[in-house]
């Protein structure tokens, strides 16, 4: 693991740290990216979204969701080890006019 990867684990981490729900990974994607600029990286981190669910504290994973009664597109979204839709107030995530649920 390179330098700058270490930092943007770090701020991830730090953003999950009291995260009891989905978050996008593309928000996530977001504080990585803004970490290692402020390290001096001169660009994003990755060239895709992907790379970055490798940088996820343990026990997080990647799902896909889907708003519902919305646009209808899916994100791609990190979830904490015991989260399970409808368990918490998982399904009030807004986006535009819709709830996420499973994809």
């Amino acid at each position: 693991m390179t330098k700058h990867e270490k930092i943007a684990r770090k701020a991830i981490e730090n953003r999950l740290s009291e995260q009891t729900e989905p978050m996008s990974l593309w928000a996530l994607s977001c504080v990585a990216d803004q970490a290692v600029i402020a390290a001096g990286r001169k660009s994003d981190l990755f060239g895709s979204l992907y790379p970055y669910a490798d940088l996820l504290p343990s026990g997080w994973h990647t799902i896909w969701l889907k708003a519902q009664g919305g646009s209808g597109d899916s994100l791609l979204m990190a979830v904490p080890p015991r989260w399970r839709p409808g368990s918490t107030t998982s399904q009030s995530l807004l986006l535009g006019g819709g709830r996420l649920v499973m994809a």
